[in-house]
C-alpha cells in the first residue's frame, strides 16, 4: 500500500511539473547565465530562439506571444526585469555590480542577482532533467552504455531531492533522455556505444551548462565537509558552508554561483545522509552530523571524475 501511495504521489507531482508553462524570461536567463556577465543582443536572440525550439522538441510548453516579433518579446522581458538585466548599446548586461556595503545574509548584491537568475532558470530544469543528466553522464564516462547507465543512476541518487525522480524508474528515465537526444539528432545509440553527432556538441554543451554547476556545487560541499573535524548542527553547517563557498568565489577559485543557494545546501546534506557520507544522530532533541571521511573523499572524487562511478546497470535500450 505504501509503495502504491508513494508512486501515485510522485506521478501527481510530475504531472504538475509537466503542466508548468514558463514565460520567455527563464529561457533568456538560462542563455545569459551561460554567457555572463554580458551578451550581444543579436546573439542572445538567436540562442534564445534556439532554446525555445529545443524546449518544445523536448515536450515543454511555453507562454510565448507568437503574434509579436521575437526581438520585441525579448526586449520587453528585459525591460520588465530591469532590476536584473539591462540593454545598453545592443548589449544585454546582467547587473552584477559589487557593492560591499549591501550585504544580505552574508551575500553581496552580485551574488543575490545571480541567485535570482538561478531561481528563474530553475523553472526550466525539469523539462531538461533526463537529457541533461544523460549529457552530464556522457561527459563523465567513456561513452559505453553500461557506464552511462551507472553514472545516470549515480547522479539520480544524489539529486533525487533536487528533482522529482520516481524511485526505481532510473532506467526508464535514462532511456527517455537518450530518446530525446536522438530526436534532436545530438547522439546516436549504437549496440554498445553512444556516439555524439556533429551537431550534437551544441546541444550537449548547453545541457551540461544547465546541470554541471549542480554537480560542481556538491563537489565543493564535499570539500568543505572534509574540513569539518567534529560534530556539527544543521545551523552550523549552513553558516560554515556559506562562508567557505563565498570565500572560494571571492578569491576567484570558483565561478560556480549555484553553490550559494540555501536549497542546494539543504538538499546536499539530505543526500549525503541518505548515501552514508554524513552520519545523522539525535542528541537532546536536536540533530547533529558527523562526516564519514572515506565516503566523502570517494564521493568528491567521483563527482570530479577522478574515480569511476560504481557498477554498471542494464537496460533494454
Amino acid at each position: 500500500m505504501h509503495t502504491f501511495v508513494t508512486e501515485v504521489a510522485y506521478k501527481m507531482q510530475l504531472l504538475q511539473i509537466q503542466n508548468l508553462v514558463p514565460s520567455p524570461w527563464p529561457l533568456i536567463v538560462a542563455v545569459l547565465l551561460q554567457n555572463r556577465p554580458s551578451m550581444d543582443f543579436d546573439a542572445l536572440l538567436e540562442k534564445t530562439l534556439w532554446l525555445k525550439s529545443l524546449t518544445q522538441a523536448f515536450g515543454g510548453f511555453l507562454t510565448w506571444p507568437d503574434n509579436e516579433p521575437a526581438e520585441e518579446v525579448i526586449q520587453s522581458s528585459i525591460l520588465l526585469h530591469s532590476n536584473i538585466a539591462s540593454l545598453v548599446k545592443d548589449w544585454v548586461i546582467l547587473k552584477m555590480e559589487c557593492r560591499d556595503s549591501e550585504l544580505v545574509d552574508g551575500l553581496m548584491s552580485q551574488h543575490i542577482t545571480l541567485l535570482v537568475c538561478l531561481a528563474y532558470r530553475n523553472q526550466m530544469l525539469n523539462i531538461f532533467v533526463c537529457p541533461s543528466l544523460v549529457a552530464v553522464a556522457l561527459q563523465m564516462t567513456p561513452g559505453f552504455k553500461e557506464d552511462l547507465y551507472s553514472c545516470f543512476r549515480f547522479l539520480c541518487s544524489i539529486f533525487s531531492d533536487e528533482f522529482i525522480c520516481l524511485p526505481g524508474n532510473e532506467l526508464k528515465d535514462v532511456e527517455e533522455g537518450c530518446y530525446l537526444l536522438c530526436k534532436s539528432e545530438a547522439i546516436q545509440v549504437m549496440t554498445r556505444d553512444i556516439l555524439v553527432t556533429g551537431k550534437g556538441n551544441t546541444v550537449l554543451e548547453f545541457l551540461i551548462g544547465f546541470f554541471k554547476p549542480l554537480v560542481k556545487s556538491h563537489q565543493i560541499i564535499c570539500k568543505y565537509l572534509l574540513n569539518e573535524e567534529d560534530y556539527f548542527t544543521e545551523k552550523q553547517y549552513f553558516i560554515r558552508v556559506r562562508k567557505f563557498t563565498s570565500q572560494l568565489l571571492d578569491q576567484g577559485v570558483s565561478q560556480c554561483y549555484d553553490v550559494l543557494s540555501s536549497n542546494v545546501y539543504k538538499n546536499a546534506l539530505g543526500a549525503f545522509v541518505r548515501l552514508g557520507v554524513v552520519e545523522k544522530k539525535k542528541v537532546n532533541n536536536d540533530y547533529i552530523f558527523n562526516v564519514t571521511e572515506p565516503a566523502t573523499t570517494k564521493l568528491e572524487e567521483m563527482l570530479g571524475c577522478k574515480t569511476p562511478v560504481g557498477k554498471p546497470a542494464t537496460s533494454k535500450l
